[in-house]
């Protein structure tokens, strides 16, 4: 529940300035993030892998950096976010053969939001017109793309081969790219959209099963 409010609250204070397709390839970058973090969890990784990670780190380069070799704060908060969604999926792959799903998902959403709560209470301003104006996007949130999504994730998770489980994940940066050009008129500048090529192609490396001895 503390690593969903972190990488959750990063993700969306970085949207506020960032357009959504681009937040959905920065953040698919737990893909290649998860492998890489299990190093540290003593599990090797591929040859192909660590390509894939290159690959990525390029296309992260030319879909954030700009002239100067500086980035923008709200790609910067996405990207910390990434490396939290990849800590999520590495903590709930563990939990996930052991417990109800249905129950971990409940309690986890149930700490990062109450989390969220007390410090939105504490930090900003909120008034009865402004959640209710808001109503409509934080239900479609909270009960579709969080609730429903994330007990879907997780039984699929539990039963699914990870390498297939990563593929279909990695179809987030497709799909937020696609339904933010439909439907909030999005328009990528071609730097980006080679940064979001190239971050394709490793995402898709990395899924790749490799018979190569793991380093």
């Amino acid at each position: 529940g503390i690593i969903i409010f972190i990488a959750a609250n990063l993700q969306q204070v970085g949207l506020v300035s960032v357009d959504a397709g681009k937040t959905a390839f920065i953040t698919a970058l737990y893909i290649l993030l998860v492998p890489l973090c299990g190093i540290f969890l003593k599990k090797g990784t591929t040859l192909l892998n660590w390509i894939a990670a290159v690959v990525g780190a390029t296309g992260l380069y030319f879909l954030c950096v700009k002239s100067g070799f500086s980035i923008a704060w709200g790609d910067l908060l996405i990207l910390i976010g990434a490396f939290f969604w990849a800590f999520h999926i590495l903590v709930f792959d563990h939990f996930a053969p052991k417990v109800d799903i249905t129950k971990l998902v409940a309690i986890q959403f149930l700490i990062a939001g109450t989390i969220s709560l007390i410090i939105a209470f504490a930090t900003e301003t909120n008034t009865l017109a402004m959640i209710g104006a808001a109503a409509p996007n934080w239900l479609y949130t909270g009960i579709l793309s969080s609730a429903l999504a994330f007990t879907l994730q997780g039984i699929g998770q539990k039963h699914a081969h990870p390498t297939v489980a990563s593929v279909i994940l990695s179809t987030e940066s497709m799909f937020g790219a696609i339904f933010g050009a439909i439907f909030l008129h999005e328009v990528m500048a071609g730097r980006e959209l080679f940064g979001c090529v190239l971050m394709m192609v490793a995402i898709l490396l990395a899924q790749i099963p490799s018979r190569t001895k793991k380093l």
